[in-house]
């Protein structure tokens, strides 16, 4: 069924690819932030933004903790107001009004996450924000609570904006399957429930992260890979059976399977570069240095994981949607 055309649409399709990307690169500079522990040590946090970007060209060498910090903040920055412009485009283009409504929940969920952010700041730095930390326990169990949600936000952003992406492509608008029978809804179901397990495991590896390497808390996040793995691979399986009403869910599920095979792959690098690198008191070598971008890309590539999930489940209910209902409200 052709959605009806705007002279805007292809560029506002541009425009959200554009905004997945930056939201890509934020994410990498959050979770380079964490993993080089640069969390909290730009003390300043202010409303005229502009600031970080000319405290950024003052940084020189030994300030490589404010360098993550700052850069994490400018692109951020990038990113509220490219999103701001890709919400104007879709109310002006976007006849469907869920994608229109998802706009402008992603646009709420980046300023709750950017005030998240500033809020761990100033708790450590001013006195009078400390009280909000005593409320929750505490300032190391406030920066914790505090770090999980902004992480949380930040690949449920992730996801939102990838769905946007997607939704606004001319390849969105497929023709509906009448006939499809029940295998759509067990592939459909499956697919929920990969993307369901895969933020579980993505909090617990954000506990992990921002709580400390404890033994049990990283035995947590290992029994935790194996639901993502065995549903990455039953979804696989389940997509091949349902190839010929849904040949698009089946590539999808495929790739999201060879994706959750790569990130356990990155997952066992991960602990055996730490415990290399912890045997060598984190002192010298390129293997020592590797340790960090590996940690940083397995947390990159669960948010991908977690964003193509997503997007393989609106495939999935594009092709089980009724006739007549693709460009419903």
């Amino acid at each position: 069924m052709t959605q009806p055309t705007h002279p805007l649409r292809p560029w506002t399709h541009r425009l959200a690819m554009l905004v997945v990307l930056v939201a890509l690169v934020m994410l990498l500079a959050g979770g380079a932030t964490t993993t080089m522990k640069s969390g909290d040590s730009e003390p300043g946090w202010s409303f005229r933004f502009w600031e970080w970007f000319v405290s950024w060209g003052r940084l020189g060498k030994g300030r490589e903790g404010p360098f993550y910090e700052l850069s994490h903040r400018q692109v951020g920055t990038v990113l509220g107001f490219l999103m701001l412009w890709l919400l104007g485009f879709l109310w002006r283009s976007e006849p469907r009004a869920w994608v229109r409504r998802t706009a402008l929940l992603a646009f709420v969920l980046m300023v709750v996450q950017g005030l998240l952010g500033g809020v761990r700041v100033l708790m450590l730095n001013r006195p009078e924000y400390r009280a909000w930390a005593d409320a929750l326990g505490g300032f190391e169990n406030a920066r914790i609570v505090s770090s999980m949600v902004h992480a949380g936000l930040g690949y449920a952003l992730f996801s939102l904006l990838c769905a946007i992406a997607w939704a606004t492509a001319e390849r969105a608008a497929c023709e509906p399957v009448a006939s499809a029978g029940t295998r759509l809804a067990e592939l459909r179901n499956g697919v929920v429930w990969t993307a369901g397990a895969t933020f579980v495991q993505l909090m617990l590896g954000a506990w992990v992260r921002h709580a400390g390497l404890g033994i049990p808390l990283v035995l947590l996040h290992v029994v935790g890979a194996l639901p993502v793995a065995l549903l990455g691979a039953w979804l696989a399986a389940k997509a091949r059976e349902s190839r010929d009403v849904a040949p698009l869910a089946d590539r999808s599920a495929f790739r999201l399977l060879v994706l959750v095979q790569v990130q356990v792959l990155l997952g066992i690098a991960t602990y055996v570069l730490f415990a290399f690198a912890s045997a060598q008191g984190f002192q010298g070598g390129e293997w020592v240095c590797l340790d960090p971008w590996v940690r940083t890309a397995h947390q990159v590539l669960g948010a991908v994981i977690l964003a193509y999930a997503v997007v393989t489940a609106l495939r999935i209910f594009a092709v089980e949607a009724p006739a007549g209902a693709a460009s419903a409200s």
